[in-house]
């Protein structure tokens, strides 16, 4: 929790696009109906394997001792004897605190006080209060334990109530952390059309630090769009943790000139300020239109 929650306070979609923390309204049941009347594909598998987790993950049925505290607290284990409605107005006061920290520690043992069925509500109340920018760790936090018990089900939630991405990326993130294929079918069986798909960008987000290979085979299905930079965006700090030559390696290695134009554009902001001269030469060396803006 306290790794989404220090990644989730640098995120925010519209401030940064450089990180996205993507949408449209479309049912997520239509979009599995479609599929209903031929034999099963690979992706309605995966989307069958993600609800038969979230049921497992919401009736407690899952089998060992290996649970979380905070798994077996939203399970019912131990849960506190205040009404919903108490535990609502509680966590109001939680989040006009004063103190970050005080608020994050506080709205995390509040999170794991929520039953499964409890969740649906539990956001409508927090969106309702206002989700300003200095409320937007403890929203992240909210919905990614949603996520960790029924993530379709949050997602039909922030398609149908929230506009921006910030929410419903929240959510593909935290699902794609655990199940990335299962929130990948998602993806794509609910997008249509040609253009970028926006669902991807919290996907990548999920998977890069884990998986970068994946994330770059994603990130080069995009074609040229806002929803691919911030992808890219997204993608650079951590690959920046193998070192600035791995990633020129990883740059030259893309196939698509203008994703890797934009790549170097980026990469260079990052880097100009710890050796400007050497970034400047490689610059120099591999100008395109996005690369020539950053060479002054």
């Amino acid at each position: 929790h306290v790794r989404q929650y220090q990644d989730i306070m640098k995120w925010n979609y519209t401030s940064v696009g450089a990180t996205c923390l993507a949408v449209g309204i479309a049912g997520f049941v239509a979009g599995k109906v479609s599929h209903s009347q031929s034999s099963p594909t690979e992706s309605d598998k995966l989307l069958s394997r993600a609800d038969q987790v979230a049921t497992e993950r919401m009736t407690g049925n899952r089998s060992g001792d290996g649970r979380s505290a905070a798994t077996r607290a939203r399970m019912g284990e131990g849960r506190s004897e205040a009404s919903f409605d108490e535990r609502l107005t509680n966590m109001e006061d939680i989040i006009r605190g004063e103190n970050a920290l005080d608020r994050g520690r506080a709205m995390l043992s509040w999170i794991d006080s929520l039953a499964p069925e409890e969740f649906e509500d539990a956001v409508a109340r927090f969106r309702s209060l206002g989700v300003t920018e200095a409320r937007m760790g403890e929203y992240a936090m909210l919905l990614t334990a949603w996520a960790e018990l029924d993530p379709t089900a949050a997602l039909a939630y922030t398609k149908e109530n929230t506009r921006g991405g910030m929410a419903t990326g929240t959510v593909l993130t935290a699902w794609t952390s655990r199940d990335p294929e299962s929130a990948i079918a998602w993806a794509k069986a609910n997008h249509e059309g040609d253009d970028a798909n926006p669902y991807m960008v919290g996907i990548i987000r999920g998977i890069v630090e884990t998986n970068p290979t994946r994330a770059t085979e994603l990130l080069s299905d995009l074609p040229f769009s806002r929803e691919r930079g911030q992808a890219l965006a997204a993608m650079l700090p951590h690959l920046m943790q193998m070192g600035t030559e791995a990633v020129k390696g990883w740059i030259d290695d893309l196939g698509d000139d203008r994703l890797k134009d934009g790549a170097i554009a980026r990469l260079a902001k990052s880097i100009a300020k710890d050796d400007p001269e050497a970034t400047a030469t490689w610059l120099m060396a591999n100008l395109g239109d996005a690369s020539t803006s950053s060479v002054d």
